[in-house]
């Protein structure tokens, strides 16, 4: 009950449109996630990236219960593969097979692959390309 009352209070109170799953340690293994879509870095957030972020979620119309963010290490990409319900799971700027903006099956998740937040920040012509990779992963 604890934790249901600390995700609401961070959502309403943060603004934030998403819930953080808890980051491994070398021992551990990834939680399940409850949302359907799951955003997966490699990188340190800052406000200006956690803003970036707000604002794609909020133009894919998802609401905060729909995505959780994740971030790992190379490591622990391959627990990705051991969570029993399948996931959209999307890569920003990890280094996985495939190429940037396709969409495919992995161990029965839906995947994709798209520029880092750091490289959108950094190289703002890429925002169209990635906007585009996360349309292809909504369906939209």
């Amino acid at each position: 009950m604890k934790t249901a009352f600390w995700d609401i209070f961070l959502t309403e109170s943060l603004q934030k449109p998403w819930r953080v799953l808890p980051k491994p340690t070398a021992d551990s293994q990834i939680p399940m996630p409850i949302a359907p879509y799951v955003f997966v870095f490699r990188e340190t957030m800052s406000d200006e990236k956690e803003e970036m972020l707000s604002k794609m979620v909020k133009a894919l119309k998802w609401s905060n219960q729909k995505v959780q963010i994740l971030n790992i290490t190379l490591d622990h990409v391959e627990d990705l593969t051991t969570w029993s319900d399948a996931k959209g799971i999307l890569f920003f700027g990890v280094d996985f097979p495939g190429d940037f903006g396709l969409i495919k099956n992995w161990f029965g998740h839906r995947i994709g692959k798209t520029y880092s937040l750091q490289n959108l920040l950094d190289q703002t012509e890429l925002k169209k390309q990635t906007w585009q990779h996360l349309k292809n992963f909504a369906g939209i």
